[in-house]
This record gives C-alpha cells, structure tokens and sequence, in this order.
C-alpha cells in the first residue's frame, strides 16, 4: 500500500503548492501595479523628466484592465476546468481519493494533456493545456505603450505665466503679498488599446493655458459675453471650472509663509489624480483654471475661497500624435484607455527666489515687479497670438489680420512690431531672457505711454473676447474644426498605471478558494476514505504467494524498436498477488487511472454500477463509450476481454508495414499472437475445399480497428437506400448517414513534402468529404508510394476504368483512386478506436475501462429489462450493473454468442444447452455476410516490400528513415496504394455469364460496385526476388454464413461459418474477377514493370474449373463478416435489432457493432461501423434527454 500513499500526498503537496502560488501572484500582483499607481510626482521638472518631455516624446504603460481580463480568463479557465474534473470524479464516485488523483494527474502531467489529440474535441481540455503552460508567465505579462509625441510647436522655452493682481500693484502691503500659483488639466481623448495587434497614431488637440485673475469691472465685461451653453463654447471647453468643490480632492497644498505672509495655496502635481474631473469624449474639452484672489486666512484647514468667475482664459492648442504599441499580449482584447494630459505652469510670486533674483521684499520697487508681470503676461500672449495668427494665415493677409485687433489693443510698441513682422520673423524668437522677438527689449519706458493698469485690463479684456469670438475658434457646427498647434511650452504628464484591485483579486481569488476547495476535498477523502479507492482500468494476475513475476511492457521486432503512445510508455506497474488457495478470490487488481499509472488496489470496483455499460473496446464500443462519457451527465464503463495493443503486440500492430504480417488466414496458430487476437478458426468450408480458416479479430482495446488493414472508405448513395428500405427508417439513407460518416475523422491531406513523386498518381482532393472539425480518428496518407502502383493509372485507362474524380468517401464508387488509412498523418502509426477515442476519453472523461475482463452474461429483470453483465477477471466473477442500458459491441461472432448465452436467440439453440429463453430470435448469428479475397502475382522490375527480407541492411535504413522523418516502406499499409472499383459491365469483356450477371444487377444498386482491386507490392517470397500482386475482392455475393454457440460458456470459441464461395453466382463473379486482373495485367503500362510470366498461380492455369480450383484454394476472408444480429424492422422475425439499434423482444439492450448491420456495403466496412456508433449515441441521448 505504499505506493497509494505516496500519490495520495504527492497530490497534496502539489495542491498546496498551487495555493501558496497562486497567492504569492496575487499579493505580488497587487504590490507591483500599486506603486505603480501611487508614484508620486512632487514638481514639474520632477514630472518633465519622468516622461521624457525633453525628446518631446515620453511612453507610459497603459490597459492595466486589459491585462486583468487576461489574467482573469487563464486564472478562471483554470480553476473552472479542476473543478469540471473534480465535478465528475464526484458525481460517479463520491468523495474519496480520485478526486484526489484526477486533479494530480492534471498538475503532475500538463504535458499529457495533449495525449492523442484529445483535446480536439474537448474545448475545456484544450484550455486547460494552454493555460496551464501560460500560467506562470500571467503576472509579468506586459502591457500595451502609449507614446505621446508633440508634433507641432512654436516655442520650447519655460514660460513663467504670471497671476497678477491688477487692482492691487502695491506689493509692499503685506494683505497683497501673495499671487497664486497657475495650473490647468485637460482631459483628451480614448484610445483603443490595440487594433489587430498592430500600432497605430492617433492625433488629437491638446490644449495649452495662460491664466491671469482680471478683477472687476472686467470680468463682468469679458465673461457676460461667454455663452457656456452655445455649441462653440461647450466644444471648446467643457468646463470653466474644473477644480471640484471639494477640499480633500482638490490639487493644492497649503504652505505657511511666516510672519508677514498670511500662507498660500499652492498648486501640487502629485495630487492631481487621474480621475479627478474632465470629460472623455475627444477633442479640446476640459479647461482647468487655478487662480484666485488673495486671502488672509493663515489656516490650512480653511477652504479657500475660490472665485471661479474671475478666471480669464486664452486658449490655444498643441498637435498631439498617440501611438498605441500592443506588446507581447498574446490576446488581442479591445479596450479603451484614457489619455489625461495635465499642463501646468509656475506663477511670479515675490518670495519666489525662482523667479525674481534673490534680494530683500524692501529692494523690489513697483518698477521692477511690474516689469516681471508684464513681460511674462506679454511674452504668453504673443506666444499664443503669434502662433494662431502664424498657422492660419500666410504674408499677404497677415497684416489685415493684425490690423484688425488694433482698435482693441491700443497703440502699444509690441502691436506695431507685431503689425510690421512677417511670417519668417516670427520665427526667429530667442529662447533667451524675456523677450518678445529679437531687437525689442522689455522695458517700462518703451512701452505704450497709456497707463500700465488700463492697458493689462483692456489687453486681457479684448484679447480675451476677440480669440472667442474670432472664426479661427469659433469652428462651424457642421465642420467641427481643432484649432492650430502651438507651444507655450508646458508640461505634457499622461495618467500612470490606472490599477484595478478589484479585478485582480477577483482573478487570484478564484484561483485561492477553489484550490482550498480541492486541498480540504482531498484531506477530507483521506481521512474518511481510507488509503484505497477503486479506479478506472482493472486487470487480474493470478499468482502465488512469494512468485516470481516478470514482465516485459515493450515488444521489439526485427528493428529494435517499438514506438509506444506515452500513456503506456510512461506507466509504472506493480503487481499483487493470490494465496496459493485458488477458491479464494483475488483481492487486489492491477489498474490504470487517467494519468495512465498503474497501482495495486483492492477491489472495490467489483459490483459497481453505472448509467451506460458497454461490453466490447472495440471499434463501435470504444466511440460509443467515449461520445457518451464526453457528455459528461453520466457514468460509463467499457468491459474488455484484451488490453492495450501497444503493449501486447507493439510495431506489428502500430506500425503500417506490418499489417499482412500480424493477418494471416492459415490455421496453424502457433504464429498468431493470442493477447491480441481471438485465433477462431472457422468450419471447414466446403465451398473451399473444406478448408478451415483462421479469422482474425481483435482482443484488444481497438477491436478490429487494431488488427485491419487500415483502409477508410465510405459506401455508396445506393447502399443506403436500401439499408433504408430493409430497415424502414428512411434516416438511414444516404443523407441521414453522410453527417455522422462525417463526425468521427479527421482528415488530413498527403504530405506532398514527405511523399514520392508517383505518389502524386491517382490523389484526389478529399478534404471536401470531411468535416474539417471532425475526429479524433485520423484520416489520411502515407508517406511512402510504392513504386509497383505507379504503373496502374495508365492501365486502368487501357481496361476502360475511369480516374474516380470524387473522393471513395463521397458516395460513389465507379473508378480507381488512391487508398486513405487511418493513420496519424505525422507519426504515421495506426489510428484505430483506442489511440482516438480512447485516448481522448482518458484525457478528459470519467470513463472507466476493465480490461481482460470476460463479459460471461447478460442478466435481465423479470420485466426482460438488461440490468447487469456478470463478468469474470482471471476466475473472479462479480456484476457491473446499468442503470440506464447496456451496449452491445463484442463484435460480429460474440455479439450474437452472448445474447444466446444471455437466452436471446433461436429458442432451438438455447434448449439444446439449457439456456432460459428470454427472447426468441431466431435471427441471432444468422444472415453473415463477408467478402472473398484472392490475388495474383508477378515478379516485378521495381523495389518492393520484399527487399525488407531479402537485404538484410535494408530494414535498418527503412527503420531510420521511419525513426527520423516517418518515411519509407514502413508506412505503407502492405503495399496497398490504390483501388479500383469495378461493375459487373466492366467484366462483360471477360465472358462473365448472363445468369450471374443478371443476378448482381438486380440484386444491388446500381451504384453497388461488384468487385474491388488493389495493387499489392507484395507476393510470394523466395529471398530473391522482387513481387507484387492484384489483389481481388468479392462486394457483392450470395452466400450466407452463420455463428453459433458450443456451449452456454463465453469462454468456448463460438461456431464460425462464413460459407464463402458457396453460392455458384459468387463462383461466376471470382473466375470473372480473375480473368480481368489478367487482363489488367497484360496492359502496355503494366507490363514495363512485370518480368517473366505470372508467378502465382502461373500461366498454366487457364479453363474456368482451373481457375475455380485455384480460387477454392486461395481465397481466404477480407475479415469483413457483418449482419450477424441484422438490423431491420420488428415485425421482421429474422431481424434482431431495429432501427435504433435496440434489441427486439427485450428492454434496455442495443448491439452497435459491425453485426447490426442490415446488409455490408461495399468496399472497407470500418468507416460504417464508426458512423453507425456515432448515429446510435445520438439515439441513445435522445432517448435519455440529453438531445433533442
């Protein structure tokens, strides 16, 4: 039991480590972007040097919300798919130590996650395989950049913009001593924060401030004419005041200013927030003024009194260019992102030592200061008055333009010089000193003679009304128009990192309590449940106390190599054992779980009970058990007399090569592997010269879809019609089958890349008869063409066999095309029902699987309602019960052998062995239909198979070449590239006889092809040579086999009879068949490759009884037996199963596999039996609910 304990904790601790990560993210999280958020910017050079305002260009990070969604969706879509797991563990097992497990595979095994492809019908699963991986790197996912970059500018000076008190220029008097601080914010734009993951610019116009406080009686004058609420104004904007009302929020901080100055409210950077006032709707909006009238209140916690209609404003505005630049967000998410751009300035402030030099308040003269507020106040409005008349306006009309505002400005020397300058002089200012432009200095006495007072006022006053009211401001309602960019040079300051603590705790606190969730669950399991659980995979060995076991999990063939699937690869197994007393039962099993390790457990999964219990892994079974556990309502389990192909049976069932090697008809068995096959063997057939034939079928997980040749092809529109017709269902026609055909694979085209050149010859674009989100079975090419086949297109042509231009899954088969497998186009392995759907199932389902466990019995209630399936493990014999029903899928011979063990079949049959009569059927194992095979052969003049034995390097080289880039004769099925499907017409040229002929046509569609062939590179071996064949088979016959019971045990082998070649029109059909391959051969083309005379059976046969007494000898089945508990409908006696599948005269029983066929179409049975699974569980949820 040690080894179930160590998981157990191993679980926990993995469990606890995801808390405390998820929690250290979280905290990490929240400490990072909140100081980013509260980084404090104390003055405007602090600010300017922050943002890079030097380059006229500075990024900041931006769309923190962006990045919380994103970290959201993979901290939510993780937590959501643990609980999915934990959900099912609970619902089907309750609360124990699974749960446990199945949320450990997950953590310990990210990597499985992508098992087989699993994920590709499983959304949930695929998430949580991406998100697991991508977790880590969630908080240090960086945001998207924002970079602002002042396009258009006139100066780059400081500006020191004063706030003049012009009714009180006695500086002197200590109540007037203080001039306020100027500022303003502005509230610009939104940008998208990314726009399919590439950068782009935006403009946008960001306006610049100077302020100055005008006393009555010309605010009245200036602001009556303002109309706040007209289109030009609002547009221009927004607000007239922005600072709110507010004290705690409003941007200033008091400074004391000793004994002869009351203190002041001076403006402050870092507490202007980013979410403090202004609109976000684009364009010039938001205008912010900080300026007020003196106070002498020495109290910080007074509230200033602000006197808002004593702001005057000139407005001009800056050309911004915002450039978003997405970063490494891998989703592209669209989100809106505020640009707040806050300017300021610094005022003229007598105590100011910045400003004014530093001398004593009693050295400053009236002169003086009022020299400084002049030439600050001038030098902002010609700045904004020169850069509005200088972009709008060329030479010619510049002095019409400044003649106009003479009225209004006076005769001052600045308005002549402006009256007399040209476009190119007003260029040339000098960043140096306060001055206006080169050759006018700042001095009292040249300036105008009108007193100074007067001439601020009405300056700032008609200044002030003429910039609003002028058309360059004013734009028309129906044009909307920015005005021009210039620069007084302020200072641009874009938001910081806007933090959401919200949405991050949201994000890491579903993450923290779901894993506190799974860690009690987990604890509570161990401490309640002891340290043993039942699991999903249950197999026995039987040995005795202290034994020596060994094992040897890979099976290497003549290569040395052996390409397990990691899930098997990957397990660990540990063995139990039985007291040498063998009426004891065993007590403990050897499972496998979800992440595929095997553990010694005790047997607590005997007597369970289930919604669904399938009986047969094999090709219906295993997608019947996997579509139903994927809905995830209800439990199932899949009871399997073999185990994993890959294990017992390696290369020689995974690898294509190997096919004609691990299928042989001879009844010697002492070659035939039993832990992967059932070695029945058949009656002595009498229409074979009494031969008795091995028929190969799978004991395995995988079925037949392990052991077949591999070959996918769908049957034809006429098939279905009359599968319709027999079974009065019409939506058995081709129209209700074509979407499920289309469901299960998925198909993926030649690799043109890997494959030969010739490979090229008889490839027809299929991907239109698949569904391109169908799977998990793949569907697809090899990589290797084998050269023999290169030669047959041109044949065909010569014997009149059209290129069969649709796909051979489209419906139509009358023409020859290359062969689709169902291989994994990139490992190039088998792709059957365990590597697909099973693999897929374990990946995301609470399936659960016994495995070489017999399924001795089905027992039904005293309603005739199938309950339970007694089955035996290794002598131990215990019942699985259904709750809802039991699937059938034991395959053509023990399908109908167990329902006659059960007391469902001929009430003959069932008194000879004693068996209680359930249900007579007298159809059970009757109506077996099957398809005759035989070839000929050639030695050839090309490479074949053959080469692999006769040079003994040469399988060396293949098996690199598989090894390193999946190509080569080792992923070739047999050598089967092509098939031609051929009508009875096509064999008119060959004499077959009217009678037979008539007989085909008037049986079958017409679209019902009679006869396949396929081009074989391989043949007779004699060490030498190289060989091929024409392989032949029979689609449409007359004889009828039939499968019986020996005794009322599973365990004995059921009766076989396929009686091929017993019906004379099935004779007619093969000699016909013969002589056309004949024909075929003798072609121009095919005769370039064929050296000497035909090898097998050889020239000399010619009459038709040589050619029957060959054909008696050779044929041997295409393992294609079918209908055996035929589908049809209820008043038919020899039906056993209707439409739906269900079986006639009994309740809560269905056989899906290759037996309930109503008839075998033609070609390759194993796509029908997938699309006759997938159709049934569409039927099995509809009956319970779950569709409609």
């Amino acid at each position: 039991m040690l080894n179930s304990v160590l998981i157990h904790w191993r679980a926990l601790c993995i469990l606890y480590g995801s808390l405390l990560a998820s929690t250290a993210f979280a905290v990490g999280h929240h400490f990072y972007y909140n100081s980013l958020a509260n980084t404090p910017v104390s003055t405007a050079n602090d600010l300017a040097s922050w943002a890079g305002v030097s380059s006229q260009k500075f990024n900041t990070a931006v769309g923190n919300t962006f990045a919380s969604l994103f970290r959201t969706f993979i901290t939510i879509t993780v937590t959501t798919s643990y609980l999915q797991i934990l959900w099912r563990s609970l619902k089907t097992e309750g609360t124990n130590l699974k749960v446990v497990d199945a949320i450990s595979g997950v953590l310990t095994n990210p990597i499985g996650l992508f098992n087989r492809g699993a994920w590709k019908k499983s959304a949930m699963l695929l998430l949580l395989a991406i998100t697991i991986w991508l977790l880590p790197i969630a908080p240090v996912i960086t945001p998207a950049t924002l970079t602002v970059e002042i396009v258009s500018q006139i100066s780059k000076d400081w500006v020191n913009v004063s706030s003049v008190d012009f009714n009180s220029l006695n500086f002197a008097s200590v109540e007037h001593s203080f001039h306020p601080q100027c500022g303003f914010g502005y509230n610009g734009p939104q940008f998208e924060t990314c726009r399919g993951n590439v950068s782009y610019t935006q403009h946008f116009a960001g306006p610049a401030l100077q302020c100055s406080d005008v006393q009555d009686p010309f605010r009245g004058e200036i602001l009556s004419n303002v109309n706040t609420s007209s289109w030009n104004v609002t547009q221009m904007f927004g607000y007239l005041a922005w600072v709110p009302s507010v004290y705690s929020s409003l941007p200033f901080d008091f400074l004391d200013g000793g004994p002869d100055d009351p203190g002041r409210w001076r403006f402050h950077p870092d507490l202007l927030g980013p979410s403090d006032g202004g609109v976000a709707s684009g364009g010039p909006l938001t205008l912010f003024v900080a300026t007020f009238p003196n106070f002498s209140n020495p109290y910080p916690t007074r509230q200033p009194n602000f006197d808002f209609t004593a702001n005057a404003t000139i407005v001009e505005c800056r050309d911004l260019a915002v450039t978003v630049t997405p970063s490494n967000n891998s989703i592209v998410y669209p989100h809106w992102i505020d640009c707040r751009t806050f300017l300021f300035t610094n005022g003229i402030d007598t105590n100011n030592t910045e400003d004014i030099p530093q001398q004593p308040l009693s050295d400053y003269n009236n002169t003086i200061i009022q020299q400084y507020a002049y030439a600050s106040v001038m030098q902002s409005f010609v700045s904004v008055l020169q850069g509005t008349i200088y972009y709008h306006f060329d030479d010619e009309r510049l002095q019409t333009t400044t003649q106009a505002m003479n009225t209004a400005l006076g005769a001052t020397q600045e308005l002549f010089a402006l009256q007399n300058s040209t476009k190119s002089q007003m260029l040339t200012l000098d960043s140096d000193g306060p001055q206006l432009w080169p050759g006018v200095s700042v001095k009292m006495h040249e300036h105008s003679t009108l007193d100074l007072h007067t001439t601020l006022e009405l300056m700032f006053q008609n200044v002030t009304m003429s910039l609003m009211n002028s058309p360059l401001l004013q734009p028309d309602p129906a044009t909307p128009y920015y005005p021009p960019a210039v620069d007084v040079t302020t200072i641009t300051y874009q938001s910081q990192y806007a933090y959401s603590a919200p949405m991050l705790w949201l994000a890491y606190g579903t993450a923290l309590f779901v894993a506190m969730i799974i860690v009690n669950l987990g604890c509570f399991a161990i401490f309640s449940s002891g340290l043993s659980y039942s699991s999903s995979f249950s197999t026995v060995l039987r040995t005795t106390s202290h034994a020596s076991i060994g094992t040897k999990i890979t099976r290497e063939d003549a290569v040395g190599q052996d390409p397990l699937p990691k899930h098997l690869a990957e397990a660990t197994i540990t063995f139990a054992y039985a007291d040498t007393n063998e009426e004891e039962a065993v007590k403990e099993h050897l499972v496998t779980k979800g992440d595929h390790e095997l553990q010694s457990v005790s047997s607590q999964s005997i007597n369970a009970s289930y919604d669904y219990v399938v009986i047969g892994g094999g090709t219906a079974g295993l997608t019947v058990a996997t579509r139903l556990a994927q809905n995830g309502s209800y439990s199932v389990a899949v009871i399997e007399a073999g185990s994993f192909y890959e294990l017992d049976n390696g290369n020689f069932s995974e690898i294509p090569y190997y096919d004609f090697e691990s299928a042989t008809a001879s009844p010697d068995l002492s070659t035939v592997n039993g832990l992967i096959d059932w070695k029945f063997l058949t009656t002595p057939q009498t229409g074979l010269l009494n031969r008795t034939i091995h028929y190969v079928r799978g004991k395995c997980l995988g079925g037949s879809s392990a052991r077949n040749y591999m070959v996918y092809n769908r049957g034809t529109v006429g098939t279905f019609a009359k599968w319709a017709e027999k079974v009065g269902d019409s939506t058995w026609n081709w129209d209700g089958v074509y979407p499920y055909y289309r469901k299960s694979p998925l198909f993926t085209p030649a690799n043109s890349r890997l494959r030969a050149a010739n490979a090229s010859v008889g490839l027809v674009d299929d991907t239109a008869s698949f569904a391109s989100n169908g799977g998990p079975l793949q569907v697809s090419y090899p990589n290797f063409a084998q050269p023999w086949s290169s030669f047959f297109p041109q044949g065909f042509e010569e014997v009149g066999i059209p290129f069969l231009e649709q796909s051979i899954s489209s419906g139509h088969l009358d023409g020859y095309a290359s062969i689709t497998l169902t291989i994994d186009p990139t490992e190039q392995t088998r792709s059957s029902s365990e590597t697909s759907f099973l693999g897929e199932a374990l990946a995301g389902t609470n399936i659960v699987v016994y495995t070489h466990a017999m399924a001795k019995k089905i027992i039904f209630d005293q309603n005739k309602r199938a309950t339970k399936v007694l089955v035996d493990v290794a002598g131990m014999q215990f019942q699985i019960n259904a709750t809802r029903e039991i699937i059938l899928s034991a395959g053509v011979f023990q399908s109908p052998q167990l329902l006659m063990v059960s007391g469902v079949g001929p009430r003959a049959t069932l008194d000879q062995y004693s068996i209680p009569v359930i249900a007579d059927r007298p159809g059970v194992g009757q109506n077996m239909w099957d398809n005759p095979l035989t070839s000929l052969s050639w030695e050839v003049d090309v490479e074949t198979p053959s080469v692999l034995t006769n040079d003994p390097n040469r399988i060396y080289e293949e098996n690199e070449a598989f090894i390193t880039n999946r190509t080569g004769m080792l992923t070739s099925d047999a050598g089967a590239d092509l098939i031609a499907f051929l009508k009875v017409s096509n064999l008119s040229v060959v004499n077959i006889s009217s009678t037979a002929e008539t007989a085909f046509q008037s049986s079958f569609p017409p679209d019902w092809p009679e006869v396949e062939l396929l081009t074989f590179a391989v043949g007779p071996n004699d060490g030498v040579h190289n060989f091929a064949s024409i392989a032949l088979g029979l689609l449409a016959t007359f004889s009828r086999g039939n499968v019986t019971i020996r005794s009322a045990d599973m365990a004995d082998a059921p009766i076989i009879n396929p009686a091929l070649l017993e019906d004379k029109r099935d004779q007619d059909l093969a000699i016909a068949a013969f002589k056309f391959a004949r024909r075929l051969a003798a072609t121009q083309s095919i005769q370039r490759a064929i050296i000497g005379p035909e090898a097998v059976p050889g020239p000399n046969i010619t009459t038709d009884a040589e050619i029957l007494s060959y054909l008696r000898q050779s044929i041997s089945p295409l393992y294609h037996a079918s209908c055996t508990c035929k589908m049809g409908m209820r008043n038919d006696s020899m039906a056993v199963v209707d439409s739906e599948a269900k079986v006639i005269g009994v309740e809560g029983l269905r056989v899906v596999d290759i037996s309930a066929f109503a008839l075998l179409p033609p070609g390759q049975p194993q796509a029908t039996v997938y699309m006759l699974a997938e159709k049934i569980v569409d039927m099995i949820l509809k009956d319970a609910g779950s569709v409609e």
